[in-house]
């Protein structure tokens, strides 16, 4: 298992007196079996707070809707490709509950 994160914020970035607009240019979900979805997102954030935001999740179990995932943020361009299972973990058995 493993999680890396990177993140630049931006020193000038000044809160939107109006709720930040986002625009999708791609939006995909696959369902890939009965407890696994995949995800694709491509999104422009209009006023984001971060330069530079990189984050790698090999995460497959141990918590809730857990799976691999990356993210890429850019100047407010964002890349995200997951996938995930829709159970919750039980924390007491250490497995995924039925």
């Amino acid at each position: 298992m493993m999680r890396l994160s990177l993140k630049i914020g931006n020193p000038l970035y000044k809160p939107p007196a109006e709720e930040e607009s986002q625009t999708d240019y791609v939006y995909r979900h696959w369902t890939l079996s009965k407890n696994k979805s995949a995800e694709l997102q491509i999104t422009n954030f209009k006023s984001t707070h971060t330069v530079f935001d990189f984050m790698l999740d090999l995460h497959w179990w141990g918590s809730d809707h857990q799976g691999p995932k990356l993210n890429i943020e850019l100047l407010g361009f964002m890349f995200s490709v997951s996938m995930y299972d829709h159970r919750h973990w039980d924390y007491e058995n250490h497995c995924w509950e039925q």
